[in-house]
């Protein structure tokens, strides 16, 4: 993984010009997830997400709009899901942001900006610390963001 300062900076204007922010993420996915909207919330950002409780994520996803963001978690074997409501989401002309494992994923084909975090398989298991640090990455860098433009 490799984030240069250029494609921070994109990430973290396109988070703060959304009218409001949706975050996806399922399975092993689901923390990193988690810990972004968790992360924008204790910043004060408008912030939903999309948990699938029910099975009703498609239908929550259903109400954003051009002025929204999806920011989307995945990564091999992507998610059903997931990569359903990325394309639909990017198809209705919403931005995405992914996190995910190949820049040739689903996610990143259907993405404006997305960043590619690759983990080492450890007895069949893929760690997620890369991507948690880049999640905690985003969260501060938007934070020291906002309080410069306040």
């Amino acid at each position: 993984m490799g984030v240069n300062d250029a494609q921070l900076q994109q990430a973290v204007e396109t988070i703060d010009n959304a009218r409001h922010i949706y975050v996806l993420g399922q399975r092993r996915a689901f923390p990193v997830a988690s810990y972004i909207s968790y992360g924008l919330t204790r910043l004060e950002y408008p912030c939903q997400l999309l948990d699938g409780v029910g099975g009703m994520a498609p239908q929550q996803a259903s109400t954003m709009t051009n002025a929204d963001l999806l920011i989307t978690v995945s990564y091999a074997e992507y998610a059903k899901e997931v990569v359903e409501i990325v394309k639909d989401v990017h198809i209705r002309g919403i931005p995405v942001l992914a996190i995910t494992d190949n820049l040739s994923s689903p996610l990143a084909t259907y993405s404006r900006q997305s960043f590619c975090v690759r983990e080492s398989d450890v007895h069949r298991f893929r760690p997620l610390t890369g991507s948690m640090v880049l999640a905690q990455t985003l969260i501060l860098t938007l934070g020291y963001f906002r309080d410069g433009n306040q």
